[in-house]
């Protein structure tokens, strides 16, 4: 059963999505006829659900990629293609203009998430590691190089765009395939020929 909290989360979220945060508590309450009292029983502020919602994101994050990287019964490419397939509702209200509006509003917010973010990512750093003491991806991988190369794509995806939970899932299959097979065409011949 979902829980009042529940509602005014995803109720809030929508709001996000439609104009960002300048959505008002009463506009929640009216959104779910509910009272403002009961409202402010679950939560102080606006703030409050801001936060609150991606917080629950990233810990939804975090859970689902947990689970696939424990799944051993993956191979590399289905663990790096199903990580960055992962959905969150909660998460799917923001774009990089709601995030900057978000950590210029609530600035302690930007460490708590970057703190979160960071755990997942090295998660993923995990992982890449064990698979290369195991030998599936080579000794002379740098593991760090490849976060990087891939939270610069995210980033890039997240920040600058306005549809991100639509383009992450559109460009990261693409990205990982690049990082998988490399950017190479060892099978090919050199077409020219020297005079």
């Amino acid at each position: 059963m979902v829980t009042v909290k529940e509602k005014i989360l995803a109720a809030a979220a929508i709001m996000i999505e439609e104009r960002g945060i300048s959505f008002r508590m009463d506009d929640v309450a009216k959104a779910l006829t509910i009272s403002k009292r009961t409202l402010y029983e679950q939560f102080h502020s606006k703030h409050e659900i801001v936060e609150t919602i991606l917080v629950h994101g990233a810990e939804d994050f975090y859970r689902q990629h947990e689970n696939i990287v424990k799944n051993k019964s993956l191979s590399l490419e289905e663990v790096l293609y199903r990580y960055f397939k992962v959905r969150s509702n909660l998460y799917e209200a923001f774009n990089g203009e709601s995030f900057k509006e978000i950590f210029l509003a609530i600035p302690q917010l930007q460490q708590t998430m970057n703190t979160l973010f960071k755990k997942d990512w090295d998660l993923l750093k995990d992982y890449l590691l064990h698979q290369q003491e195991q030998g599936t991806i080579a000794r002379y991988v740098d593991v760090d190089i490849i976060i990087m190369m891939l939270q610069g794509v995210v980033r890039r995806i997240v920040f600058e765009s306005s549809n991100h939970h639509e383009d992450i899932y559109k460009y990261m299959p693409k990205v990982t395939s690049v990082i998988l097979q490399g950017i190479t065409n060892k099978g090919e011949t050199n077409e020219k020929t020297s005079v």
